[in-house]
């Protein structure tokens, strides 16, 4: 959430600042964050500096070396990479534009509050008090961004951005991505180590076709097939996934195990063909001098599809049926990337469009 929360302010702040600049500042904070998390005397201290870790920017590793060596492993690279990019990245034309602090703050409490809604609703019941609270907290919040927005002088969200429809339905297409892609892993894994009775470890094997399946569709097929523009790709990888999520309709007990395989292994590479298209489908929808609000939009829209996903198809998984848990949220995968396919085709350019 707090990396969701500061994401278009940072993408405004790199089209002021300049990018490689943020760049670095941003990793500099992520790198003392990650120290700070790794000496943490304290679990306080420790979400202190996550939070951090958020603004700025392996189950193995843990068993080995403990739970400090996710955050300590951080530091090297990052030293190593602030270097780098100071060296070799050329700096972006800036922009002048103020702060919005104002929209800054309602869009961190919609987001905070939408996804405590969608975490506690599951337990408490929806229709419970804390639930419904959190709701009412979010839609106002989402109420006072919009009306913020729309009167400042200096929006960090200037609204007339949504008025092009490929821009719109790129970032719809991401929200829809994280929700699925990343909610569909949580959802899953904790289902077969509290159904399946599978260790982490055992876990994170059941899922390696997954992953290699995702890494496959990026550095193979999306490569291969990139000249054929976003628009193809979005809804062609987009159509994988979701027939891969209509296999996980079938889970169950461990004796499912097949349609376990079969549809997350689709899923994974329909997600490695479409997603790295996602970026350059909004980039060539957005102003060349909005290019920082424009992606710092769609990852918002990302982050904040990521956490409502993990919090909306966690929840599904303490069920009291278990199955049945497992299959609602196989559904909502199926819908979302179903969602992509139609956003793709109706309003993003084809490959002619573009040329002509």
């Amino acid at each position: 959430m707090p990396l969701a929360s500061v994401l278009l302010t940072a993408g405004s702040m790199s089209d002021r600042w300049g990018a490689r600049r943020l760049f670095a500042a941003s990793l500099a904070t992520f790198t003392a964050a990650s120290l700070l998390c790794a000496v943490s005397p304290t679990l306080h201290v420790l979400i202190v500096a996550r939070f951090a870790q958020g603004l700025a920017a392996g189950g193995l590793l843990t068993d080995l070396l403990g739970w400090r060596a996710i955050f300590a492993i951080n530091i090297p690279i990052g030293l190593v990479t602030i270097l780098l990019a100071l060296r070799h990245v050329a700096e972006t034309p800036r922009r002048q534009a103020r702060a919005d602090l104002p929209g800054q703050v309602a869009a961190a409490v919609a987001l905070a509050a939408v996804t405590a809604w969608l975490i506690e609703g599951g337990p408490l019941g929806w229709g419970s008090a804390v639930p419904l609270g959190l709701l009412a907290l979010g839609t106002a919040a989402t109420a006072a961004f919009l009306l913020i927005e729309r009167h400042s002088g200096h929006p960090m969200l200037p609204l007339a951005v949504f008025r092009r429809s490929a821009f719109s339905a790129s970032v719809g297409s991401g929200l829809a991505f994280q929700f699925a892609g990343y909610g569909m892993q949580f959802m899953l894994a904790l289902h077969l180590q509290q159904h399946w009775s599978l260790g982490p470890a055992r876990t994170g094997v059941w899922f390696l076709p997954f992953s290699i399946a995702w890494v496959f569709g990026t550095i193979v097929i999306n490569r291969r097939l990139i000249g054929l523009g976003p628009r193809a790709l979005l809804w062609s990888g987009a159509l994988v996934s979701a027939a891969g999520a209509m296999l996980l309709l079938g889970v169950a007990g461990p004796g499912t195990w097949p349609l376990f395989l079969a549809g997350t292994t689709l899923a994974g590479l329909g997600c490695g063909v479409f997603s790295p298209s996602l970026n350059a489908a909004a980039l060539q929808a957005i102003d060349p001098a909005y290019a920082g609000l424009g992606s710092g939009v769609l990852n918002t829209a990302r982050q904040a599809g990521m956490a409502m996903g993990v919090a909306l198809l966690g929840s599904l998984v303490s069920m009291r049926d278990a199955a049945l848990g497992v299959h609602l949220g196989a559904a909502l995968l199926t819908a979302c990337f179903l969602t992509i396919v139609w956003l793709s085709l109706r309003y993003l350019p084809g490959r002619s469009d573009r040329l002509a």
